[in-house]
């Protein structure tokens, strides 16, 4: 099954990938922070030590690769999430796409979602491994 996800959705999306690869046939994700809650505006909202162990936690998990396609969109307008913490450079099969929606817009960009639906359409990712 393909798990998509945006803003924090993508995040949740991207663990999941991560823990259970055979649950997924791939993974796309758009505006998400790659390291959760720490890397977007609301972060404040966050006491200093929660903060600290998502990071902790995230960087313990980061060692485990994502072994699914990885397709991720940002904006380097994004106000939300900064693009650069969009950016997916850990993850080995991953197409980073930049888009010109905003970070809410994204959800309704027939862009993202024309890329979608060619790779959901294409040949079982899993096969190409």
């Amino acid at each position: 099954m393909p798990l998509l996800g945006w803003s924090l959705g993508g995040f949740l999306a991207r663990e999941i990938a991560r823990g259970h690869p055979s649950w997924s046939i791939t993974s796309s994700r758009w505006g998400t922070p790659l390291h959760g809650p720490p890397e977007t505006v609301s972060y404040r909202i966050y006491p200093p030590e929660t903060v600290d162990h998502i990071k902790s936690t995230i960087q313990e998990r980061d060692r485990q690769v994502i072994d699914v396609p990885v397709t991720a969109f940002y904006n380097r307008s994004d106000c939300i999430v900064p693009w650069q913490n969009c950016v997916d450079e850990l993850s080995p099969r991953v197409e980073n796409i930049e888009v010109s929606s905003t970070h809410i817009g994204m959800t309704l960009d027939p862009d993202i979602w024309s890329t979608l639906a060619h790779r959901l359409a294409g040949p079982d990712p899993r096969s190409h491994h």
